[in-house]
């Protein structure tokens, strides 16, 4: 399966293993967008004067591979929005939250569910 995700990735997203690269870096499922920006620094040299990190985001979550963290109201209903649990959702660059999808915390040797402050 994972095989098969990648290539239909790859498809439309070139630089597919380069983000992947800068979510491993990551080392948790939680993260902040700050975290994204320090772990993208770290990896740059694997990536393009064309790679952008709010575009990589964007199109992290475009393909599931990130959520975005959704506060709920009074009632609580707070939540991490994938885009494959609903296509009309669009990316929110401004949450406060991100979340890496649990179905890749072994792919990508993620061993902590929050990136320690």
């Amino acid at each position: 399966m994972q095989v098969k995700l990648e290539d239909e990735i790859h498809k439309h997203l070139p630089n597919y293993e380069f983000y992947v690269e800068v979510l491993k870096n990551l080392e948790a499922l939680q993260f902040k967008k700050q975290d994204f920006l320090d772990a993208w620094e770290k990896r740059k040299s694997l990536l393009t004067n064309e790679d952008n990190p709010d575009l990589a985001m964007k199109q992290l979550y475009d393909f599931s591979l990130i959520g975005c963290y959704s506060p709920g109201g009074g009632g609580g209903g707070a939540e991490y929005v994938f885009k494959y649990k609903d296509k009309r959702s669009t990316f929110n660059e401004n949450a406060s939250q991100f979340r890496v999808h649990s179905g890749f915390k072994d792919v990508l040797g993620l061993r902590k569910y929050v990136r320690s402050e």
